[in-house]
């Protein structure tokens, strides 16, 4: 196997499945990207020993590229047959509700082939979309992006209510998996990345980072109560390394938003990282 790819140390009980992932084989660390660590959650979440492979975006092995094209996270079931990938997360976790399903999480999206038994409850799409467009747009002419942003996030709040977790009070489920990841990212990054407006006047217009709306209590203490799950602990991304991730993105995808027109189109084939 190239040293683009390399596993973790060995985990006490006999590894179920490999797990490639974005990251860094030198020192064993996931690079920025959230739907990689979802595939990494569910796993832990479900209790299931795995060996961790961390690919170099930059160096993908060509047997690698063979079996999933530019497609991560990718799985193989060790107590299938170890040419049987399983590539991308809708059909990661179709597969591992299916086989094993005494740890119920739910699944994510719609898998290859299949109608999703399952749809996330809250639209990590739509707000990961309106993350990267207000992310790229040029400030002082993002007021657009931002609310379409917060919409989102309010979103979220609505349907977590009172609740723990999406589903209810008491367990996880995929969509949580799916969702707060992303959350994390936006809530790392953008405060040192973007500026709002808070105040203005005929002579000033006063600017300060962004930070989540001052509502969004719940939503906050919801990201907090999954990031302290050993699960996203063991999988997560520095924070200075989340922050260096979007603004490299942002630098190189920025773009001069024109409120005069409407005919802006609908993100669509949203980069995950």
């Amino acid at each position: 196997m190239s040293s683009a790819a390399r596993a973790t140390a060995p985990t006490t009980q006999k590894p179920l499945y490999d797990a490639f992932v974005n990251g860094m084989p030198a020192v064993e660390q996931l690079e920025p990207c959230p739907i990689c660590q979802t595939a990494l959650l569910l796993l832990d979440e479900k209790g299931l020993p795995f060996n961790r492979q961390y690919v170099e975006r930059g160096n993908r092995p060509d047997w690698l590229r063979k079996v999933a094209g530019n497609q991560m996270p990718v799985i193989r079931d060790l107590d299938l047959d170890p040419q049987q990938w399983v590539v991308g997360l809708p059909d990661i976790s179709r597969h591992l509700e299916e086989r094993h399903p005494e740890t119920p999480l739910g699944t994510i999206g719609t898998a290859a082939g299949t109608p999703t038994s399952q749809a996330p409850h809250a639209d990590a799409d739509g707000l990961w979309s309106a993350f990267l467009s207000y992310l790229e747009a040029a400030p002082g002419d993002d007021e657009q992006e931002l609310a379409t942003l917060e919409k989102q996030l309010r979103e979220v709040k609505q349907e977590l209510a009172d609740k723990r977790y999406l589903q209810g009070n008491s367990n996880i489920s995929a969509a949580d998996l799916a969702l707060v990841p992303r959350l994390h990212h936006i809530m790392t990054a953008l405060p040192e990345l973007k500026m709002r407006p808070v105040a203005e006047s005929t002579w000033f217009l006063l600017l300060q980072n962004w930070q989540m709306p001052d509502d969004m209590g719940t939503v906050e203490e919801y990201v907090d109560r999954v990031r302290h799950r050993d699960s996203f602990r063991n999988s997560t991304t520095p924070s200075q390394d989340i922050i260096n991730h979007w603004r490299d993105h942002q630098d190189k995808n920025s773009k001069k938003y024109r409120k005069r027109h409407d005919g802006r189109k609908k993100r669509n084939n949203v980069p995950v990282t």
